[in-house]
């Protein structure tokens, strides 16, 4: 069955409805609207002001870190330089006689350790100097 507005195609028993809605009073919806959107930015606001105190404090955080960082690489980088020294004063001295192999190759290796110790201490403070830097506007 096809639907059609003339009138001959249409049954006796079949009715046709419209309706009309006209709000009289929506007051009521647009001050909950309004409470609720107040209550969004209230929160949001929260939410904007705890990350801003977050920021501030990891910012602080990276200035310490950084001092600390800064100490720990000129410790690393003095004892690397006396245990270079003390690996050459250890090959004149086992050239001389003085001293066997094995005490060479300890101050080598001493030297090795401490080498590495301070490579990290310069790997570690320039990540951190690139995060500070990645920080700025």
């Amino acid at each position: 069955m096809q639907f059609s507005f003339e009138s001959d195609k249409w049954p006796m028993t079949h009715w046709v409805g419209l309706t009309l809605s006209v709000p009289l009073f929506t007051g009521l919806s647009q001050r909950n609207q309004i409470l609720a959107e107040e209550a969004a930015y209230n929160l949001a606001l929260k939410s904007y002001r705890r990350k801003k105190e977050e920021a501030r404090n990891i910012e602080a955080d990276l200035v310490v870190r950084l001092e600390l960082y800064r100490k720990q690489l000129g410790t690393a980088r003095q004892s690397y330089e006396l245990t270079r020294e003390n690996a050459s004063l250890a090959l004149q001295k086992h050239e001389q006689g003085v001293v066997g192999l094995e005490q060479y190759l300890s101050a080598c290796e001493d030297q090795r350790r401490a080498e590495a110790a301070y490579g990290n201490s310069l790997l570690t403070y320039y990540r951190l100097i690139a995060t500070f830097i990645s920080r700025r506007p």
